[in-house]
């Protein structure tokens, strides 16, 4: 329910700001109608953005609507992807400014934040195949890899492993069915 009051509140708020800048400034109203459809398509991912730096909803409504000035502001805006372009970076460093003014979090804890998210996502696939491969022998596990990873064809790997492809055909087979084994109990 929250989430709807505040769409409804940005939806709103920058429905009457478009107006009254229209009103004020006398701008192109072709460039301002391709950035403002733009932000209200992006709207919801351009929150999502701003809550992921700042970590609080009205810091993330401001820096919208702070991004959503400053572009207004600076016109000349051509295309539909070039306003969606820059209403994502402008966004980003509107954040990052209001982090730096706020002494909240350096830029360095951020970019580590990422890396480190990025690193547990790898490490939980690594962990999962790994459940996958559980009772594979390593003949098998080496023919995974080569055929999934390394991206070879049977023959290819009959020939490095020097097995016949049937044999290679046979222990995929074998691989797969342990496979939906290994699926089948860890879903229970």
């Amino acid at each position: 329910m929250y989430s709807l009051i505040a769409a409804s509140y940005l939806n709103f708020y920058f429905e009457c700001y478009v107006s009254v800048s229209r009103a004020v400034y006398n701008i192109d109203d072709m460039e301002k109608s391709i950035l403002t459809k733009s932000f209200l398509d992006l709207r919801s991912k351009l929150h999502r953005i701003a809550l992921r730096f700042l970590h609080n909803d009205e810091d993330a409504q401001d820096a919208m609507s702070d991004t959503f000035e400053k572009l207004w502001s600076k016109g000349k805006i051509e295309s539909d992807q070039e306003a969606r372009y820059k209403l994502i970076h402008a966004l980003r460093n509107t954040c990052i400014d209001h982090l730096r003014k706020h002494h909240t979090i350096s830029i360095e804890s951020v970019k580590a934040e990422a890396d480190r998210e990025y690193e547990l996502q790898t490490e939980n696939m690594e962990v999962y195949e790994a459940l996958l491969l559980k009772g594979l022998s390593t003949r098998q596990i080496e023919i995974y890899n080569l055929i999934t990873h390394g991206c070879l064809e049977y023959e290819e790997v009959a020939t490095q492993l020097d097995m016949k492809v049937e044999a290679v055909r046979m222990n995929m087979s074998r691989i797969r069915k342990q496979i939906r084994q290994n699926i089948k109990t860890m879903e229970l």
